[in-house]
């Protein structure tokens, strides 16, 4: 068959493959629910004074008044949060439509930068960089499906990346971008601090790179950026934030510390961006203005982020976008068709593993749903049942309802549905036993649990039963301790090699098992010791569970790793 036909036929197989994938990705979006907290807040006007609102937006003027409160109020990224109140206040599938389609153009800004000559490499290019997003997403969970965090976390990076692309072919003579540049300059100088350092720092070496250095086209860019940067950064809601979330209170050292190992774990979570290097075919490392701007942006990103109190999954997305985006301009040579026949194969057999778990909290979910839709303008408090399990993954976000109706997950229910509060109950929560066991411990003690001493001070009991695996930390302390609690899944063959790690990195790698979406942990206090409780997930039985103590205002582990392994 001649190369033209054969050309003609892969362009019509990709693009039926992602008309298949887009429904997919559609029925993944319906799925994923709005969650208690930001996706409920930012449905409500937000007010003049604290951050939930009390009725919904229905005009510009309350969209306009709504944004200058959250200015103040909760956070500063101005651009990004209006857009999000403005979809909020239409039907959820519009939303979900709109965020497929933001998916799909994620390689969009990729494909600029790459200079494609052979026929059909665009299309090939293009499917296999939406195959290896989806496949190897870091945060996919968190940072596209979860409604503030594409906002954040997916969307702002067409801009960024673009921004990035056009840079790059203005520095090599395209004098035709400007307009673009000034346009993608002024939003993301409001979407994003830290993306912020990172355009300002690449724009400066382009401008140092240009043999007129009096170059004012770029001095204005610069200046966009420095402009909205301070915006954000002079908002009266940061220092609200900082005190919030904490910031280097744990001091300058424990900060940088936990910084770096954290940083270390996301290079690690990057290497599969490395195959593309594999891919394509690479003429040496590094050979050109584009890819030492490239390699700038990648480390500025990511060193950047020791200015945040945490450095998150979803904060380390834009490294992750901005290595891909280096790793295929370096893979300049056509690449391997046979690879993305292996990619579809892999795409599909994710999708398969990935979909129940969306399918399974769903359903759970419209039961709360339905809870609050039949008790809307309630003056009574009203119990919501479990709907997630604790296990953090990192495509399906687990943000759940907390048991104390002041948290700020229940007042954003309580305000969206009118009712006067909203509290998880451990009498409607299948998977929730908190209650009972501390009832059971009240009376009768730990007897029927097997006993670890982990420490003088720390002793963890535990018991399985027909629904998961009941864990309870007893220390010799009226105090109230936060543990993490991290477990390695039996049989699993991904935490077979997590386990040659240390246990201090190893941390990073396995599943969440604490509640978080809450800084506090419920305990029971009796005869001088306090005791922690912990349901080990609804789905998974685990060989072994780390556990630490947690600081944080040094958002990191406290002391020695301790180790529970079970037979």
């Amino acid at each position: 068959m001649p190369e033209k036909n054969i050309s003609q036929n892969i362009k019509w197989g990709i693009a039926a493959g992602m008309s298949l994938f887009s429904i997919f990705l559609l029925y993944l979006n319906i799925l994923y629910p709005y969650y208690p907290g930001d996706d409920m807040i930012f449905q409500l006007m937000i007010p003049d004074n604290g951050i939930v609102g009390s009725r919904p937006i229905t005009s510009v003027i309350d969209l306009i008044t709504s944004q200058v409160n959250f200015y103040y109020n909760y956070h500063y990224r101005i651009f990004n949060h209006t857009v999000l109140q403005a979809l909020l206040a239409m039907p959820p599938l519009v939303f979900d439509i709109v965020n497929v389609i933001v998916f799909l153009l994620l390689p969009w800004p990729i494909l600029r930068i790459l200079n494609i000559k052979q026929e059909g490499q665009a299309w090939i290019k293009y499917a296999i960089l939406i195959l290896f997003i989806w496949i190897f997403h870091i945060n996919i969970g968190w940072s596209y499906f979860h409604t503030t965090g594409a906002l954040n976390y997916t969307w702002m990076l067409i801009p960024q990346l673009m921004y990035v692309a056009l840079l790059i072919r203005y520095l090599e003579g395209n004098e035709n971008l400007k307009k673009q540049l000034i346009g993608l300059a002024l939003v993301n100088s409001l979407a994003n601090e830290n993306a912020c350092v990172m355009l300002l720092c690449t724009t400066a070496l382009a401008w140092l790179w240009t043999r007129d250095r009096k170059n004012k086209f770029l001095v204005l860019i610069m200046a966009i950026m420095i402009i909205g940067g301070g915006f954000m950064l002079l908002s009266p809601s940061l220092g609200k934030r900082l005190v919030g979330q904490g910031h280097m209170s744990g001091g300058l050292i424990a900060h940088t510390k936990e910084f770096v190992l954290r940083t270390g774990y996301y290079l690690i979570r990057y290497l599969p961006i490395l195959a593309i290097l594999w891919i394509g075919r690479t003429r040496g490392l590094l050979r050109s203005q584009r890819h030492i701007l490239l390699s700038v942006a990648f480390v500025t990103a990511t060193l950047s982020m020791i200015l945040a109190p945490i450095f998150e999954p979803r904060s380390a997305v834009l490294g992750f976008f901005l290595l891909i985006v280096l790793c295929s301009s370096l893979s300049e040579g056509p690449w391997k068709r046979w690879v993305l026949y292996l990619f579809v194969i892999a795409g599909i057999l994710i999708a398969l593993y990935r979909t129940p778990p969306f399918q399974k909290q769903h359903e759970r979910y419209l039961i709360n749903e339905q809870i609050l839709e039949n008790n809307r303008g309630s003056k009574d408090i009203v119990y919501l049942q479990k709907y997630c399990d604790n296990t953090v993954r990192d495509y399906l976000l687990c943000h759940e309802n907390h048991f104390e109706s002041s948290s700020l997950n229940n007042r954003s229910a309580a305000a969206l549905y009118n009712i006067s509060e909203v509290a998880l109950s451990p009498l409607l929560t299948k998977g929730n036993r908190e209650e009972k066991v501390f009832s059971s411990i009240k009376k009768k003690g730990l007897d029927d649990y097997k006993a670890i001493k982990l420490t003088d001070e720390l002793t963890a009991y535990y018991k399985k039963h027909d629904t998961g695996q009941d864990l309870i930390l007893k220390t010799k302390s009226t105090k109230k301790p936060f543990y993490i609690v991290r477990g390695s899944k039996r049989g699993n063959i991904i935490h077979r090699l997590y386990n040659l790690i240390p246990a201090r990195y190893r941390l990073y790698f396995i599943d969440n098992l604490e509640g978080v979406t809450s800084r506090s942990q419920s305990v029971l206090h009796l005869s001088g010791n306090t005791y922690n409780y912990f349901y080990l997930g609804l789905d998974y039985d685990y060989r072994e569970i780390l556990i630490s103590l947690y600081d944080f205002n040094a958002h990191s582990p406290i002391g020695e790793i301790l180790s529970i392994k079970f037979n």
